[in-house]
C-alpha cells in the first residue's frame, strides 16, 4: 500500500469533454489558417493557458510547502534511550534525502507554456508523486509512530501535490486540447509551407530544365539543318566520289600485297629448314618475315630474298637439306618471279599509293572539318538533352511525392482542427 494511500478514497478520473460538432465549412489558404486560428481561438487559448499557469503554479507550490514539511519532519527527533532510536532516525533520514532528491528533479517550465511542455511536465511531476508514494507500511508505521505531527503534515502536503497533478492531468484531457490542436497545427502548417517552398523550387528547376531542352531541341535542328546542307552539297559529293575511288585503289593495293604475301610465303618451311641448318653452324637472328611484302620487298630487300632463295636451292643440291619435289618447286617458281612478276607488282603497288596520295591531297579538308564539328554539335546536344531529360523524370517523380505528402499534411490539419474543436475546414493549397 502506497504511502499515501492509507483511509483515502480514490477519485473518480474526470469524464473528457465531449466536442459540439459545426455543420458550417471554413475555406482557408495556406497562408490564412493561422490568422483564422488565433481568431477563432485566441479567448479559448488565453483562457487555457491563465488555467495551464495557474495549475503549474500550484503544482510548483505544492512541492516547495513539501519540501518545508520534510525540513520540519528532518529536524524532529525524541528520546535517545529509546530502543529503536538509530533504527527510526536512520529510516526518517532515508526518507528525508529521497524525498529532497526527488523533490530537486521537479523544474518549472521554460519560456512559453505549451502542449508538449505541459505533458512532459506531467510525467515527470507524476513520476515523482508516485516515487514519493513508494515507502513500506512497515516505515510508514514506524514515522508515523515517532512523528506523528511531522508525518500528517507531509502526508497532507503530498496529497495536495498528488491532487494538482491529478488536476494537470485532467487539464491536459479537457480544456488543454485547444493547445495542443494549435500547437499540431501550427508544426503541420510549418511542414505545409516546407513542402510548398520545396515544392516551388523543384517547379523552378523543372521550368528552367525545359528552357534548357527547348534550346538545345532549337540548336540540334538548326545543326542538322546545316548538317543537310552540306551533304547535299557539290563539294560533298566530290569528296565522296574522291573517296569511293581512293578506297577502290587502297583495295587493289591490298590485293596486290596479299598476293605477293602469298607466294613468298609459300617457301616459308624451306626457309626454316635452311634456318636450323645454319643455326647449328653459326648463330643467325634472320626469321621469317610476317608480312614479307612491307618488311622485304617495299623496303628493297629483294637481293636478301634472292640469296636466301639461292642457299636453299644450293643446299637442297648438295643434300645439306631435304626439300620435298613440291618445296623445292616452289623455291624455283618464286626465284623466276623475283625477277620479273614481283617488281612488276611492286611498280604497280608505288604507282597506286602515289594515285592515292594524289587523289587524299585534293580533299576539301574545310569541308569535313565543318562536318564533323556539325556532327559533334549534334551529338553534344542528343547527350545533354538525354541527361536533362533523366533529371526533368526524377523532378517529375519528387513533385508527385510532395504534392502527396501536401495533401496528406492538409488533411491531418483538417482533421486535427475538427477532432478538437468540432469545426470543419477545408484548406486551400497556396502557390
Amino acid at each position: 500500500m502506497g504511502f499515501l494511500n492509507i483511509f483515502r478514497k480514490r477519485k473518480e478520473k474526470p469524464e473528457p469533454q465531449e466536442i459540439e460538432q459545426r455543420t458550417e465549412e471554413s475555406v482557408l489558404a495556406t497562408d490564412e489558417i493561422l490568422e483564422w486560428i488565433d481568431k477563432e481561438f485566441r479567448e479559448k487559448l488565453d483562457r487555457a493557458h491563465s488555467k495551464a499557469s495557474e495549475i503549474q503554479n500550484s503544482v510548483m507550490d505544492g512541492f516547495s510547502r513539501l519540501r518545508d514539511s520534510v525540513s520540519i519532519l528532518e529536524k524532529a527527533s525524541f528520546e535517545k534511550q529509546d530502543r529503536s532510536y538509530a533504527a527510526v532516525n536512520m529510516v526518517k533520514d532515508s526518507f528525508v534525502k529521497r524525498t529532497y532528491s526527488l523533490i530537486n528533479n521537479v523544474r518549472k517550465i521554460q519560456g512559453d507554456l505549451n502542449y508538449t511542455g505541459l505533458k512532459d511536465f506531467h510525467s515527470a511531476t507524476s513520476r515523482v508523486v508516485n516515487k514519493l508514494k513508494n515507502l513500506s507500511p512497515k516505515q510508514m508505521v514506524m514515522l508515523s509512530n515517532y512523528f506523528k505531527k511531522e508525518c500528517n503534515n507531509v502526508i497532507s502536503k503530498m496529497r495536495r501535490v498528488e491532487d494538482d497533478v491529478k488536476s494537470l492531468g485532467g487539464f491536459l484531457e479537457s480544456d488543454a486540447r485547444v493547445m495542443r490542436m494549435i500547437q499540431d497545427v501550427n508544426m503541420s502548417v510549418l511542414k505545409q509551407g516546407e513542402l510548398l517552398r520545396e515544392l516551388n523550387s523543384i517547379g523552378k528547376r523543372g521550368d528552367e530544365i525545359r528552357n534548357k531542352l527547348d534550346d538545345l531541341k532549337g540548336v540540334k535542328k538548326e545543326k542538322e539543318s546545316g548538317l543537310q546542307k552540306l551533304l547535299k552539297s557539290r563539294e560533298w559529293r566530290e569528296l565522296e566520289s574522291i573517296k569511293e575511288k581512293t578506297e577502290r585503289i587502297r583495295q587493289e593495293m591490298s590485293d596486290i600485297e596479299n598476293i605477293v604475301n602469298e607466294k613468298i610465303s609459300s617457301v616459308k618451311r624451306p626457309f626454316k629448314k635452311l634456318k636450323h641448318v645454319l643455326d647449328a653452324e653459326t648463330t643467325t637472328k634472320e626469321s621469317f618475315p610476317d608480312n614479307p611484302f612491307r618488311e622485304v620487298i617495299m623496303r628493297d630487300r629483294e637481293n636478301w630474298l634472292k640469296n636466301t632463295l639461292d642457299s636453299i636451292r644450293d643446299f637442297s643440291e648438295s643434300g645439306r637439306i631435304a626439300l620435298k619435289p613440291s618445296e623445292k618447286k616452289r623455291v624455283l617458281d618464286l626465284i623466276k618471279i623475283l625477277e620479273s612478276e614481283i617488281p612488276r607488282e611492286k611498280e604497280k603497288h608505288r604507282k597506286l599509293a602515289n594515285d592515292m596520295n594524289e587523289k587524299e591531297r585534293g580533299l576539301k579538308t574545310d569541308v569535313i572539318r565543318k562536318i564533323n564539328s556539325l556532327k559533334g554539335a549534334i551529338k553534344n546536344s542528343a547527350e545533354r538533352m538525354l541527361s536533362l531529360e533523366k533529371e526533368a523524370n526524377v523532378i517529375w517523380d519528387d513533385k508527385e511525392r510532395i504534392k502527396g505528402d501536401l495533401i496528406e499534411e492538409k488533411k491531418k490539419t483538417e482533421r486535427l482542427i475538427l477532432e478538437s474543436s468540432g469545426r470543419k475546414v477545408r484548406i486551400k493549397i497556396s502557390g
